[in-house]
Protein backbone atom coordinates (compact mmCIF):
# COMPACT_ATOMS: atom_id res chain seq x y z
CA UNK A 1 0.00 0.00 0.00
CA UNK A 2 2.98 2.49 0.46
CA UNK A 3 4.46 2.00 -2.35
CA UNK A 4 0.83 2.52 -4.33
CA UNK A 5 0.61 5.61 -2.13
CA UNK A 6 4.13 7.15 -3.26
CA UNK A 7 3.44 6.45 -7.09
CA UNK A 8 0.13 8.15 -6.74
CA UNK A 9 0.42 10.76 -4.64
CA UNK A 10 3.21 12.55 -6.41
CA UNK A 11 6.42 12.07 -7.92
CA UNK A 12 9.75 10.96 -6.61
CA UNK A 13 11.57 14.54 -6.19
CA UNK A 14 12.52 15.80 -2.78
CA UNK A 15 9.82 18.26 -2.44
CA UNK A 16 6.94 16.35 -4.76
CA UNK A 17 7.28 13.05 -2.99
CA UNK A 18 3.66 12.28 -0.34
CA UNK A 19 5.89 11.08 2.31
CA UNK A 20 7.44 14.75 2.30
CA UNK A 21 4.42 16.28 1.36
CA UNK A 22 2.74 14.44 5.03
CA UNK A 23 5.96 15.26 6.80
CA UNK A 24 5.97 19.45 5.64
CA UNK A 25 2.07 19.25 6.21
CA UNK A 26 2.03 17.52 9.97
CA UNK A 27 5.45 19.11 11.51
CA UNK A 28 6.62 22.46 8.80
CA UNK A 29 9.01 23.74 11.19
CA UNK A 30 10.71 20.23 12.00
CA UNK A 31 12.09 19.05 8.71
CA UNK A 32 15.15 17.25 8.13
CA UNK A 33 14.56 16.22 4.47
CA UNK A 34 13.92 12.45 5.85
CA UNK A 35 10.37 11.55 5.94
CA UNK A 36 8.90 9.63 9.37
CA UNK A 37 5.31 9.41 9.13
CA UNK A 38 4.08 7.71 6.57
CA UNK A 39 7.90 5.60 6.44
CA UNK A 40 6.52 4.03 9.78
CA UNK A 41 4.99 1.40 7.61
CA UNK A 42 8.35 0.49 5.92
CA UNK A 43 9.71 0.27 9.62
CA UNK A 44 6.86 -2.28 10.74
CA UNK A 45 7.93 -4.27 7.53
CA UNK A 46 11.84 -4.03 9.03
CA UNK A 47 10.95 -5.18 12.32
CA UNK A 48 8.60 -8.21 10.78
CA UNK A 49 11.57 -9.41 8.78
CA UNK A 50 13.62 -9.02 11.67
CA UNK A 51 11.72 -11.15 14.19
CA UNK A 52 11.32 -13.81 11.44
CA UNK A 53 15.22 -14.40 10.38
CA UNK A 54 15.05 -14.10 14.66
CA UNK A 55 12.55 -17.07 14.86
CA UNK A 56 14.65 -18.89 12.00
CA UNK A 57 17.55 -18.88 13.57
CA UNK A 58 15.82 -19.71 17.62
CA UNK A 59 13.94 -22.22 15.85
CA UNK A 60 15.17 -26.41 16.40
CA UNK A 61 16.32 -26.25 12.72
CA UNK A 62 19.34 -28.07 11.29
CA UNK A 63 22.14 -25.35 10.49
CA UNK A 64 21.54 -25.91 6.76
CA UNK A 65 17.53 -25.14 6.92
CA UNK A 66 18.55 -21.89 8.65
CA UNK A 67 21.01 -21.24 6.60
CA UNK A 68 18.93 -21.61 3.16
CA UNK A 69 15.82 -20.15 4.83
CA UNK A 70 17.58 -16.71 5.28
CA UNK A 71 19.65 -16.87 2.03
CA UNK A 72 16.58 -17.65 0.27
CA UNK A 73 14.91 -14.79 1.92
CA UNK A 74 17.96 -12.52 1.32
CA UNK A 75 18.03 -12.71 -2.33
CA UNK A 76 14.30 -12.90 -2.55
CA UNK A 77 14.52 -9.41 -1.34
CA UNK A 78 17.58 -8.12 -2.77
CA UNK A 79 16.07 -9.08 -6.28
CA UNK A 80 12.92 -8.40 -5.89
CA UNK A 81 14.30 -4.88 -4.48
CA UNK A 82 15.90 -4.47 -8.10
CA UNK A 83 13.56 -5.62 -9.62
CA UNK A 84 10.91 -3.15 -8.45
CA UNK A 85 13.66 -0.45 -8.77
CA UNK A 86 12.73 -0.14 -12.42
CA UNK A 87 9.07 1.39 -11.62
CA UNK A 88 9.73 3.30 -8.80
CA UNK A 89 13.52 4.33 -7.91
CA UNK A 90 15.18 3.42 -4.30
CA UNK A 91 15.28 6.84 -1.91
CA UNK A 92 16.57 6.36 1.02
CA UNK A 93 15.27 9.26 2.81
CA UNK A 94 11.32 8.38 1.98
CA UNK A 95 12.09 4.89 2.23
CA UNK A 96 10.75 3.73 -0.69
CA UNK A 97 9.62 0.07 -1.28
CA UNK A 98 12.35 -0.71 -3.59
CA UNK A 99 15.08 0.47 -0.89
CA UNK A 100 13.80 -0.91 1.82
CA UNK A 101 13.60 -4.64 0.04
CA UNK A 102 17.29 -3.75 -0.99
CA UNK A 103 18.51 -2.57 2.12
CA UNK A 104 17.09 -5.67 3.87
CA UNK A 105 18.01 -8.38 1.45
CA UNK A 106 21.29 -7.08 2.22
CA UNK A 107 21.13 -7.00 5.51
CA UNK A 108 19.35 -10.69 5.61
CA UNK A 109 22.53 -11.78 3.23
CA UNK A 110 24.92 -10.46 5.76
CA UNK A 111 23.21 -12.19 8.74
CA UNK A 112 23.18 -15.96 6.86
CA UNK A 113 27.19 -14.92 6.32
CA UNK A 114 27.83 -13.82 10.39
CA UNK A 115 25.50 -17.01 11.10
CA UNK A 116 27.88 -19.48 8.88
CA UNK A 117 30.80 -17.77 10.12
CA UNK A 118 30.74 -17.72 13.81
CA UNK A 119 27.55 -20.46 14.98
CA UNK A 120 28.40 -22.86 12.07
CA UNK A 121 32.37 -22.43 11.98
CA UNK A 122 32.80 -21.39 15.53
CA UNK A 123 35.10 -18.51 14.38
CA UNK A 124 34.74 -16.86 17.34
CA UNK A 125 37.91 -14.63 18.00
CA UNK A 126 37.97 -11.12 16.98
CA UNK A 127 34.01 -11.04 16.70
CA UNK A 128 33.24 -9.46 19.91
CA UNK A 129 31.24 -6.66 19.11
CA UNK A 130 28.80 -9.16 17.38
CA UNK A 131 28.70 -11.41 20.31
CA UNK A 132 27.86 -9.12 22.88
Amino acid sequence: GYGVALALGGDYTPTGNLAIRVENILFPSNHDGYSWVLTSLMFGAMTACGMFCTEVLRSGKSAIRKILLLACLGILLLVGGLIWEHWEPAIKRIYTLSFTAQALGYGVLMLTLLYIVIDVCHVQRGWGIFLA
